[in-house]
């Protein structure tokens, strides 16, 4: 749900039947023109955004994003570049090493396979393997061991 006047967005989110409230402050947001401009422009320069954060974090260029899906799926590899990247990856408030630790932490809750490639991405943004280990290590006792 979204409720906008002229300085100020509410957003709710329902996630796993919690709600999470995200409030922004905005100055000097007077009419819906000057936030279509800001859409479009998101829009035209989502897929380049993704495809430079995905530079950062994987410089070697060796990211599985759907490629693998062409034949059956073959929209999939841009959905993953302009939500995960450039939508989610590319937000501000938490930097890469942050971003990369935060998605190991959901991958190892979640037993996804994807592991790997995000652990590849946290040692290439700077996090040291001990880091790493220490948080798999950390989850343990609230996720159980990893599979």
């Amino acid at each position: 749900m979204l409720r906008r006047d002229e300085k100020f967005y509410s957003v709710k989110i329902c996630w796993n039947d919690w709600f999470i409230h995200f409030h922004y402050l905005t100055q000097n947001v007077k009419s819906d023109e000057l936030l279509h401009k800001e859409e479009f422009k998101l829009a035209k320069d989502r897929y380049q955004q993704g495809l430079e954060k995905i530079k950062e974090l994987d410089p070697t260029g060796t990211m599985d994003i759907g490629e693998g899906f062409k034949d059956i799926a073959p929209d999939l590899s841009k959905y993953v570049v302009e939500f995960a990247f450039a939508d989610i990856y590319s937000r501000p408030g938490l930097d890469n090493k942050q971003k990369v630790m935060t998605t190991i932490t959901a991958l190892v809750a979640q037993g996804k396979p994807q592991i790997e490639m995000h652990i590849k991405n946290g040692l290439n943004v700077g996090l040291k393997p001990e880091e790493i280990v220490g948080c798999i290590m950390h989850l343990i006792p609230y996720t159980g061991f990893p599979s």
